[in-house]
């Protein structure tokens, strides 16, 4: 099971990656169907979010009291909306992640503070390989103000 709330793994993230430049151009075997203009701009973005990422070291700690892998996929969301909303080549793109960027910008110490709050205690999610829907989604959704952010998009 993924251990983030909100989205696949970073390595996923990063892998898609790797796949945008093939659906972003038109091929005589891949003609119309493939040539998606927005994947290039998703990945691109998604580039710089990562590299941003990666300079402001936000990846998990080892620690208790630091940030998880739930914090660690809230910047990569942070940047890459940031991104989104800095690029000029999508209008619509643009205008739809300029206001998701600014509300998550606004909102991150009270998220991670959140995040960081959860950690340490066991949670009971009604089993291994059966979990409760409810009792999971909770347990893995500990900021309410980033779930209502994501729920806005």
């Amino acid at each position: 099971i993924d251990p983030s709330p909100y989205c696949p793994s970073v390595l996923a993230f990063l892998l898609r990656r790797v796949s945008s430049p093939r659906l972003s151009r038109a091929t005589p075997s891949r003609v119309q169907v493939h040539s998606i203009p927005r994947a290039k701009i998703l990945g691109d973005t998604l580039d710089e979010a990562t590299a941003k990422f990666l300079l402001n070291d936000k990846s998990p700690t080892r620690r208790l009291g630091g940030i998880d892998n739930r914090g660690s996929h809230f910047y990569l969301a942070l940047y890459w909306a940031e991104a989104l909303a800095a690029q000029s080549a999508d209008a619509e793109l643009q205008s739809q992640f300029t206001p998701i960027a600014k509300t998550l910008a606004d909102s991150e110490t009270k998220i991670i503070e959140e995040l960081i709050a959860v950690q340490g205690s066991p949670v009971d999610t009604g089993g291994y390989f059966r979990p409760d829907d409810e009792t999971t989604g909770a347990a893995m959704r500990p900021s309410d103000t980033l779930s209502q952010i994501i729920c806005s998009i």
